[in-house]
């Protein structure tokens, strides 16, 4: 998830379902392939989660009276640096590390458009999907150690 320049809400919003609609897919394929009970739960409730966000942003789309720009406002969280990724031979550890990169980009755009929202509704929302975001990668940083100890 890279972070593109808006100029309203709505591309913002526009640009973030159709990036939780990627998530939802690439969790819900991997859980389908997936033989370690434990690690599907896992992706299947990545996925959930993914389409969930996805069902908040396209709400919000829909329900809400939209500003034309984003403007700063002073609130912040910290940027997260990608982890490299491994070319080890070993498929699942390089996907387990892409996916936990996907999660630190999509934490990363929910965090700098937060600051630039100024709807205190959007806002909120963001903040929400941004921690949710970094849930998820702790939950892909366990699954991955546990490719490596196996």
């Amino acid at each position: 998830m890279r972070n593109r320049n808006f100029k309203t809400v709505k591309e913002v919003l526009l640009f973030m379902i159709d990036q939780e609609q990627l998530s939802f897919d690439l969790y819900h394929e991997l859980a389908k392939k997936s033989v370690m009970v434990t690690t599907k739960l896992v992706l299947e409730q990545l996925a959930n989660d993914e389409l969930r966000h996805k069902v908040l942003l396209t709400n919000m789309l829909e329900n809400e009276e939209l500003g034309s720009t984003l403007v700063k406002d002073g609130d912040y969280l910290p940027l997260i640096e990608l982890i490299t990724v491994e070319d080890s031979g070993n498929v699942k550890k390089k996907i387990f590390q892409e996916a936990i990169n996907s999660e630190i980009e999509a934490y990363n755009t929910y965090a700098s458009l937060m600051e630039k929202a100024s709807d205190p509704k959007i806002k909120a929302l963001l903040l929400t999907i941004a921690k949710e975001e970094l849930t998820h990668r702790k939950a892909l940083d366990v699954e991955l150690e546990n490719l490596v100890v196996e």
